[in-house]
């Protein structure tokens, strides 16, 4: 099958944005499972963040914080 490059990037889209989406879902589970309900408060904070570098960060973030306070803390720094 011949794709065309308008498809192609599509594709790539479609990829980073899903990558980014389940960057993010994890970022919360990991919050929720260590910290509870209350992580879930960061849900928008998250969404408003599209790179999924950063966002993977994030989740070794979430696993390693001391505390909810202290990954709002890392949270705001860009």
């Amino acid at each position: 099958m011949i794709e065309s490059p308008v498809l192609q990037e599509l594709k790539n889209e479609w990829t980073r944005e899903g990558a980014t989406e389940m960057a993010r879902e994890a970022t919360i589970r990991v919050l929720v499972a260590r910290f509870g309900g209350k992580a879930g408060d960061l849900k928008a904070e998250l969404d408003a963040i599209d790179d999924t570098t950063r966002l993977e960060q994030l989740i070794t973030l979430a696993a390693r914080c001391r505390n909810l306070e202290a990954f709002r803390k890392r949270l705001s720094v860009t």
